[in-house]
């Protein structure tokens, strides 16, 4: 059911006009876009944020966004090593629970979501990373622009990212929630 209504909101979100690619057939077509392109889309948005590029070894460049929200909350905005021109972004974000983190991973996936949620484990040891009697969750979701205009793209899939992080802060923070109402 949530799925269906995320999709519904989605459409109605876009303006989506589904007839007319119904019946003309015509493939979507994505036009790529540099990292400078997203980066003033997210600013016109109202974010804060700030590109960040990198040398990895052999990978080559890598570029992402880091994007800080008015509660200064932080969600990373992954182009990749493909640039300098992109199609696709993920965006990602770090939740700390005090809980079993394999459980609360299953309670989100219980559910119909677009992002995913995994434990962080420490690489050497294979345990969840567990600090300041937290655990580590990555919450992730891709987001391809499947055709749609660079704005019109970076919005809906912030508009969405936006939706499931409060999901999940409210799944693993319920207490947070009742305060603030």
């Amino acid at each position: 059911m949530k799925v269906a209504n995320r999709v519904t909101s989605l459409l109605i979100v876009l303006g989506s006009n589904q007839n007319s690619v119904m019946e003309t057939r015509r493939p979507i077509i994505s036009t790529p876009f540099t990292a400078a392109e997203i980066l003033e889309c997210i600013h016109e948005l109202g974010y804060t944020a700030r590109l960040r590029s990198e040398e990895i070894g052999e990978f080559g460049e890598c570029v992402s966004i880091t994007i800080t929200t008015e509660e200064e909350l932080e969600y990373y905005l992954y182009l990749g090593f493909s640039g300098p021109y992109f199609e696709e972004f993920e965006i990602s974000t770090y939740v700390y629970t005090k809980e079993n983190p394999y459980l609360e991973a299953n309670r989100w996936h219980a559910n119909d979501h677009l992002a995913v949620v995994t434990v962080d484990c420490n690489t050497e040891t294979g345990n969840p990373e567990y600090e300041n009697g937290m655990f580590t969750l990555h919450q992730r979701m891709m987001w391809h622009m499947d055709g749609l205009e660079l704005a019109e793209g970076v919005r809906t899939a912030l508009a969405i990212w936006d939706e499931e992080y409060v999901e999940l802060l409210g799944q693993i923070h319920p207490d947070i929630e009742a305060e603030a109402e």
